[in-house]
């Protein structure tokens, strides 16, 4: 039951994920629904529901898996081995998710084009794991940690 229920709300949980990846285009999002400008990069489109397909569909099924895989998946396993030592605390599993994001995020700048913009504009992408880590540590913890916990 136990191992149900970490899968099933790691997989549900990790949905959310990839639009969290996209929370830039929040104000982009916003006039789209709002005031009707469809503006995505360089180009217009004529419709709300092909401009959300655009910006969240069409990339989803990728950011979902490297979600699960690269960031739920290693922060459950360590999460459990901590968990049988003894009992692991909200701030510690929140600074663990949080430290799981950041370290993918240096691994996926190491081959994109953060290291060429000036050190101090990468300090957004520290605020974004913590984020992260606090948003879907409060999730799981809701979804998985409290019923395990309780059985």
């Amino acid at each position: 039951m136990n191992l149900s229920r970490k899968i099933a709300g790691n997989l549900l949980v990790a949905m959310l994920a990839p639009i969290f990846f996209k929370i830039g285009w929040i104000p982009v999002v916003f006039d789209a629904v709002f005031y009707n400008k469809y503006k995505y990069y360089d180009f217009q489109i004529d419709s709300l529901g092909v401009f959300l397909k655009h910006v969240y569909l069409e990339t989803f099924i990728y950011e979902y898996l490297f979600a699960i895989i690269i960031i739920f998946l290693p922060f459950q396993l360590i999460k459990d081995y901590l968990d049988r030592k003894s009992s692991v605390s909200f701030f510690r599993k929140m600074m663990l998710l949080s430290c799981i994001v950041a370290v993918a995020i240096l691994l996926v700048g190491t081959f994109s084009n953060i290291w060429w913009i000036p050190w101090y504009e990468n300090f957004k992408y520290l605020v974004f794991s913590l984020g992260f880590g606090v948003l879907f540590s409060s999730i799981l913890d809701v979804v998985i940690d409290r019923h395990i916990e309780k059985s």
